[in-house]
């Protein structure tokens, strides 16, 4: 039996190129009736308030209200850590965050936070590649077709 998706939280770090999941994530929520959670994680606690991140929190909860209940966390510590941490406490059903479109010797040195919460979540993981458009709009984005690899 399918599980109905209640609860999609969505990692921000104050960039445009995080900003470019929340209209997935909005879509997914107007069709499914489901709540956003955004999250922000600080690595040191020196490093909040990050007034770039509180602004684009702000601007995704505004635009996220148009479609669905809204809830924001503010965590310090590992990116990926706390995404799960999150995930675990808040039960959510599916977790929307972009790629850095990262391959080879880069991706290896800096790791991936998406790679690693993909690993660790106990939620789906829609991975959007980011396409750095530096005025995008935050409006529901129309998802009509999934393609689910199996391995038979």
């Amino acid at each position: 039996m399918a599980q109905k998706v209640r609860r999609v939280l969505v990692p921000l770090d104050g960039s445009a190129r995080a900003e470019e999941a929340v209209p997935y994530a909005m879509s997914v929520a107007r069709s499914l009736d489901a709540e956003i959670h955004f999250i922000v994680v600080a690595p040191l606690p020196e490093d909040w308030p990050d007034f770039e991140i509180i602004k684009s929190m702000l601007k995704c909860h505004n635009a996220a209200l148009k479609v669905a209940t809204v809830n924001e966390h503010v965590r310090i510590g590992d990116p990926m850590v706390e995404i799960v941490e999150l995930a675990y406490e808040q039960s959510a059903d599916l977790i929307v965050m972009t790629t850095r479109g990262l391959t080879g010797k880069s991706r290896a040195e800096m790791g991936s936070v998406v790679s690693r919460v993909i690993m660790s979540s106990p939620a789906p993981v829609l991975a959007v590649k980011a396409e750095d458009l530096p005025d995008h709009p935050l409006e529901p984005y129309p998802v009509r077709h999934l393609i689910v690899p199996i391995d038979g």
